[in-house]
């Protein structure tokens, strides 16, 4: 008995470090996994267990090794992701796993960029494109798009402050705009539960926002703050998307979070659409 747990565990730890999300996978529930690794349907049941927010994949009608696209929860009106290239789900389970880990990852960045793009045609004219922006994209692109744009915008009002005496303060008069262009939004009919989870979280997160802007034009002020590289910003979480960057994705630009020093490669996992209370 004691010869076949050794081995069990030693197979388990095989798969484990072929797929590293399996060790957060109890025991029996991937000895289930692995038994049905030849029926790729069969792992539909448990996409939850190794990925944040993936409720189960669409396969190809008329051939099931073939995945197309990734599907989130929350019932009717979820997300759904169409990869940018079809997965094959052949041999070892851990294998064509972490494909679509890849490919997921892949096709985030894809949307990261195109978010990105979008920003600066939305930020000249809040109003009329931010709302098309939001809509055209999941809800944890759309919340990076209004981060990138609140970052930029903070940012570029920083570095005028000593030659234009105004720009904080127009600074935060434009986030308090946006804030309350999206609070329209909150009372018209948003359809699903899923959109209007996403909407009131990127209310929620701009209410934080917009209070930072305040607080920065209050501090250049009183002359606390004299450009960008003050503390008072720097400490603050600021997101990029940087062109000419590469992560660990793809060579052709980056997300990048910053905190004071610190800089962070986004990591491009689906993360569905979830409530926010608290940032």
């Amino acid at each position: 008995l004691e010869k076949c747990q050794k081995s069990l565990e030693g197979y388990l730890e095989q798969k484990q470090k072929a797929f590293p999300r399996f060790y957060f996978v109890s025991n029996a529930k991937l000895l289930t996994i692995l038994s049905q690794g030849s029926d790729p349907l069969a792992m539909n049941a448990y996409y939850e267990n190794v990925f944040d927010a993936i409720q189960y994949v669409e396969h190809d009608k008329k051939d099931k090794t073939i995945i197309h696209k990734i599907h989130g929860d929350g019932g009717d009106g979820h997300e759904v992701i169409p990869f940018i290239k079809p997965v094959k789900a052949v041999g070892n389970i851990e294998d064509w796993l972490t494909t679509i880990l890849n490919t997921m990852r892949l096709t985030l960045k894809y949307h990261a960029r195109s978010c990105a793009a979008g920003v600066f045609e939305a930020r000249s004219d809040p109003s009329n494109k931010l709302r098309p922006l939001v809509d055209s994209n999941i809800a944890q692109f759309a919340l990076l798009a209004i981060q990138i744009m609140w970052t930029y915008e903070t940012q570029t009002a920083l570095e005028q402050c000593k030659t234009n005496a105004n720009a904080m303060y127009s600074n935060a008069l434009k986030q308090k705009n946006v804030l309350e262009e999206m609070q329209k939004w909150c009372l018209q009919n948003l359809g699903t539960k899923v959109n209007r989870r996403k909407i009131e979280t990127l209310v929620t997160v701009h209410v934080h926002q917009r209070d930072i802007a305040d607080e920065l034009y209050r501090l250049v002020k009183i002359n606390k703050i004299q450009d960008e590289n003050d503390f008072d910003w720097l400490k603050q979480a600021r997101f990029y998307w940087r062109p000419s960057a590469s992560d660990d994705v793809s060579s052709d630009g980056a997300t990048v979070v910053s905190v004071t020093d610190v800089d962070f490669n986004y990591q491009y996992e689906y993360l569905g659409a979830k409530e926010r209370l608290v940032i």
